[in-house]
């Protein structure tokens, strides 16, 4: 359908007749676009940014990050720092609705919204006081590379102290309740520690094989650990719909948990065991021990030293991948057959499970 319509805008541009009138098209259509934009951003300040400034009499200050968890977790620190740039100002966070309770919880916002960026900056910028978007790796015109860490990035974007640590946040009384009692019926008083872990899904290449994980469970099993309970969900906010298959004989919350329960789930546990994705930064938010299973991503870019996890990192020699430049994986596959995640044994991942239930007893 793509090569039918570009070879079909190719002639239409070609053509001494159809040319002038394709060149008109196109920029109706762009007009078109632009008003609809800019319709959408007076109806959010009309609903949202005026009242605001009515009620608190100064301009509000907009944070924009709209990727995964993980990357909205890894602004924190930025915008703690920038947050005592404006006193008594109104924060406002603007991210994917998925992720609205996070800066939540954080406190870097009193005000979560979602909308889109360009349009605010380009009509309306003169009623904020500042807007401060969080751009990495391959985003928007500020090109950053792949290999910068990426808390010490967002910092030195926007000219403050840096740091490589991830914040940690106090959650709610209530929130760690609900959670506890969500586990309370299910948990085997010998059945060792509350262990956790994340599957998926996410990008192919960052996924260790089924296989694997129901090896691993099985080791963990005969090894009398049983309160094994796996979280997320089966939809990512930015593939959509993904299959999911069941792990057999683990306490399944996958899909019945919130996000503020998942993340209060991670923070009850002695252990989060993961692929690449935000549930291990919601670890290391909350502080709770993870083991990490890295291939083409790589843990010391991802996590500073003071982190309490424990990696399994592939030792293939395309690892680390989505760090060089140009980073040709990511959407259009692997020419390796995701080699780095099939290549790390159950063996080793267990051995360092067991080597972190025992550090952190």
């Amino acid at each position: 359908m793509d090569d039918f319509a570009n070879k079909l805008r190719q002639s239409l541009q070609a053509s001494p007749v159809t040319k002038p009138a394709y060149y008109v098209l196109r920029t109706l259509k762009r007009s078109a676009g632009e008003l609809l934009a800019f319709g959408r951003s007076l109806l959010f300040v009309g609903i949202r940014i005026i009242p605001l400034i009515l009620t608190h009499r100064r301009r509000p200050v907009m944070f924009w990050r709209r990727l995964g968890a993980g990357d909205i977790i890894c602004t924190f620190p930025a915008a703690q720092r920038l947050k005592t740039r404006h006193p008594d100002a109104v924060f406002i966070y603007n991210c994917n609705p998925e992720f609205f309770k996070m800066p939540l919880l954080a406190g870097v916002a009193s005000v979560v919204v979602s909308t889109d960026i360009k349009p605010l900056k380009k009509y309306w910028s003169f009623l904020f006081a500042a807007i401060y978007e969080f751009e990495w790796g391959s985003d928007g015109k500020n090109y950053y590379v792949s290999d910068e860490f990426p808390i010490e990035a967002f910092c030195r974007q926007h000219g403050v102290p840096p740091t490589r640590d991830h914040p940690e946040v106090k959650l709610p009384e209530d929130l760690a309740r609900r959670a506890a009692n969500r586990l309370a019926g299910s948990l085997k008083k010998d059945g060792g520690p509350l262990i956790v872990f994340h599957t998926g899904p996410t990008w192919l290449i960052r996924e260790w094989p089924h296989e694997s994980w129901c090896l691993l469970i099985g080791r963990l099993q005969s090894a009398g650990l049983t309160n094994i309970v796996q979280v997320g969900a089966s939809r990512n906010a930015f593939l959509g719909e993904l299959k999911t298959n069941p792990i057999p004989g683990v306490i399944s919350l996958v899909d019945r948990l919130s996000l503020e329960e998942t993340i209060g789930t991670i923070s009850q546990a002695r252990l989060l065991i993961g692929i690449d994705s935000g549930l291990l930064h919601m670890a290391a938010w909350v502080k709770t021990p993870f083991v990490g299973i890295w291939g083409p991503t790589s843990p010391q870019l991802r996590f500073s030293e003071n982190c309490r996890q424990s990696p399994v990192v592939s030792t293939v020699p395309c690892q680390g991948c989505h760090h060089r430049l140009p980073c040709l994986h990511w959407i259009n596959g692997c020419q390796n057959n995701i080699a780095c995640m099939k290549e790390i044994s159950v063996e080793r991942v267990f051995d360092v499970c067991l080597q972190e239930l025992e550090k952190s007893k």
